[in-house]
This record gives C-alpha cells, structure tokens and sequence, in this order.
C-alpha cells in the first residue's frame, strides 16, 4: 500500500524531501560468580539488533509524509522455558512504525494511517486511524482508533486483532520561535480493550510552562480508572532560577508496581510495589565554569514502608584543562531501603568536532542490614566518532562487579545517514553535559 502510495504521488511533486538512518550493534557480556551456587558461575550474553529508519516528506500540494520504522529487537525476558523455569531472550523483528500522513497546510484536518505513536495521548501506539483537527495556530485536538500493538508483558510491538483501543487528546502548544519560553499542555483519554474486555482505561495529562531559560513547571500524570481507579505514573517538577548563580528544582514522583519492577536497580532483590518520592535540588554556579550542586530525596515503598534517602554533593568543572574537556564529582550517602550505601562517583569527558569520550565511575561501601558488606564499583568507558556528516560508530565498555560476581560488557553501534534532506553539520564541540 505504501509503495503504491508513493509511487502515485512522486510524480506530483518536485521537492520532495527524503531522510533516513540505518544502525547495526552488537552486544556481549559475561558474568562471573564467585560460587557455584547455582549450578554454573558463568552467565554469558551476546546479541546483535538493526534498525532501518526512512522518512519521506512534502509530497504533493497536501505535503503527504510516509515514515518507516523497522527494528531487530532483543527481548532479554521474552518467554517462559517450562522445562528449565527461566525466561528465554529472543531476537524479533519489529515494525516500530510504518505510517502515511497528510499535514494539509492549508487545511484543518490532518490524518494519519498505519501503525505510528501518539504522543499527546500518552505516548501510546496505535494501528489505525488518527485524525487531528487544527482548532487556531495554538490548540489541535484529535480522535483515533485500530489495534493496540503495545501489550503490557512484551517490550517488543505485535499484531493481535483481539486488542483493541481508541482514544482522544486536547492539546496546547504555544509557538514562541526561542529557547527562552515555552508553553505545552496536553490531555488524552484512552481505553484499551483485549477481546471485547476493558483491559486498561487512563487519562494522561502532560504539561511545560516555561517563562525563562531556567524557570519553568513540568507535570505528567497517568490516571487509570480500569482495573482500578489510582494514579499509575506522576511526575511534578518545579524549577527555579532565583538569581545568574543560583537556582533550585523541587519535584515529586509517584509510580505503581509495574513502572516500579521496570526501574528497578540490577542489585535491589525486593518484591515490586507502589512507590513515592519526593526531592530538591539546590544548584550554585561559582562562575561560568564550575557548579555546586547539593540534592536531596526521600521516598517510600507502599508494600512494607521500606524507605529510600539520599543526600548528594556535586561539583562539575566545564573547560576543564581546555574548552573540549569537563569533569563531574558526586558524593553520595544514602539509605537504599535495606542498606547504607556511601558512593563516591567521577565522570571525565572529552568532545571534539569529530568524536567524543566519556569514562564515568564509581566505588560504593554498601552495608546490609543483615550485618554483611560489600563494595560495588562499576566503571564505563565510551566512545563515538564522526567520521561525516552521514557516518558514525560509537563503542563502550563496562565493568561492575562487587564480592559476590563480575560482569563485564561491551557494545558496538555503527550509524548511517542518506537522503536528500539536508543533514545537520557536524558540531564544533558538545554541550555541557547538564544544560540540555
């Protein structure tokens, strides 16, 4: 269908406008166990995934776009092996989008057919139809429907004709032309069904006011109604700039057990569970170069009132040694639910026009409740080149490890670009990292 599609409307137009990216990696890593407790003291991974990325845009006097996304995705925990009761990975292809537009510029009405992502909703994908509606310059709303690709127990997107979904969204965006200021605000109202059944029902609500380069209100609310009336994922940040040196960020966190199980930290053995948190952050600038900042949270399991505090300092040094070089240090002390853990952390990098180099790590003293110690450290060295404007690669490697096991990792990317579109020039240097 899309082939024909593009192939009646190319001969429409003369400017149309082409981009695309395809990427190869590969991954691998082993683990090493001090005791054989289990059977084996090894646990070895390697894999590989593509992803071939192509957009075409500006077709015809309706400016039509055709997007194509396909990805080789690798599922760590894909299914149950019942005979040895262990979750089995699995390399599955992936069409992440493949979807036809019209923006009709001088019109109202803008569909969109496929399999795309609706941001304004929540984020949720859809195989079907979107059809959005310019109300003025600022506000659009849209009405949507199809199959529901995304399933709850697959990070991978499938086809299943028994799920179902459809939905509405109300947003504002304001359009400024600067950096400066911005002003976004979106609702979105979604039900989910999986075989004629009410799987999941939510409204999402997500908003930006921004009145100043370091001042601005962030909030992102999930509110589900089905199978249960409770707030699923929120999140409200408050910042601040008090004066050219000195500013702060308030914010609060709210997630249930299934974003919980998600986040978990690889060393944390807990039962997943409902979680809160609340936390503050003070940043001094000394001069234009170096930053002081000092952090603070507090948050709590609702399973069995496990709680989670952590008090950091930090100093981040830019043009360290010249321009193209910055360094971070992080002192960190914290009450990791059913540890003390005392962390010391340091990043160094390097950006150039051409590439650029990051070597981040940390050492911790963790002291269980259960009267053991230990002392994990995890450190990580990555690199990426520009050899052009149309090709990259980029690799890192990774060691962690503490009295119980190590694992060493390491992972290849290499990148390219095409089309007729104009791609951006290679950057003269990085931002500092921190103040995107």
């Amino acid at each position: 269908m899309f082939l024909l599609f593009f192939s009646f409307f190319s001969t429409q137009s003369r400017a149309i406008q082409t981009y695309g990216r395809f990427s190869i990696g590969a991954a691998a890593t082993t683990e090493k166990f001090k005791s054989v407790d289990s059977g084996s003291d090894r646990n070895d991974t390697l894999f590989s995934s593509q992803r071939f990325f192509y957009k075409v845009s500006d077709i015809g006097e309706n400016q039509w776009e055709v997007t194509t996304d396909l990805r080789n995705k690798y599922d760590s925990f894909d299914k149950l092996n019942k005979e040895l009761l262990q979750l089995d990975s699995k390399n599955e292809f992936q069409v992440q989008q493949l979807s036809t537009r019209m923006l009709n510029p001088n019109g109202s009405l803008s569909p969109t057919l496929g399999r795309f992502q609706i941001p304004e909703a929540g984020a949720v994908f859809v195989d079907g139809i979107n059809l959005q509606y310019r109300l003025t310059s600022n506000w659009y709303s849209g009405l949507f429907g199809g199959l529901n690709p995304k399933q709850i127990d697959k990070t991978t997107l499938v086809s299943d004709n028994k799920a179902t979904e459809a939905g509405a969204f109300f947003t504002y965006q304001k359009r400024t032309g600067d950096w400066e200021t911005n002003q976004y605000l979106s609702h979105g109202l979604v039900q989910q069904k999986y075989n004629n059944q009410i799987e999941r029902q939510f409204i999402f609500q997500n908003g930006v006011y921004q009145w100043q380069a370091d001042s601005r209100i962030m909030s992102l609310v999930y509110l589900d109604f089905t199978p249960r009336t409770h707030v699923q994922t929120m999140y409200l940040i408050y910042q601040q700039g008090v004066s050219h040196s000195f500013s702060f960020e308030i914010g609060q966190l709210g997630i249930d057990s299934v974003e919980y199980l998600r986040r978990q930290n690889v060393l944390e053995r807990l039962d997943p569970s409902s979680y809160k948190e609340t936390h503050v952050r003070l940043d001094y600038r000394l001069d234009s170069d170096q930053t002081l900042s000092l952090a603070s949270s507090v948050g709590e399991r609702s399973a069995d009132q496990l709680k989670r505090t952590d008090v950091s300092l930090g100093y981040r040094l830019q043009n360290f040694i010249s321009k193209k070089w910055d360094t971070q240090f992080k002192i960190i002390s914290r009450k990791n639910f059913t540890s003390q853990d005392n962390i010391l952390s340091w990043s160094l990098g390097y950006f150039s026009r051409s590439y650029e180099i990051i070597l981040d790590a940390d050492y911790a003293i963790q002291k269980n409740d259960d009267g053991i110690t230990t002392h994990p450290n995890n450190t990580e060295l990555s690199f990426t080149n520009f050899f052009s404007k149309e090709i990259f690669a980029s690799a890192v490697l990774q060691r962690s490890t503490d009295e119980a096991v190590t694992i060493l990792g390491t992972f290849v990317k290499f990148g390219y670009r095409f089309g007729n579109q104009e791609l951006p020039p290679i950057r003269d240097g990085a931002a500092p990292r921190g103040s995107l």
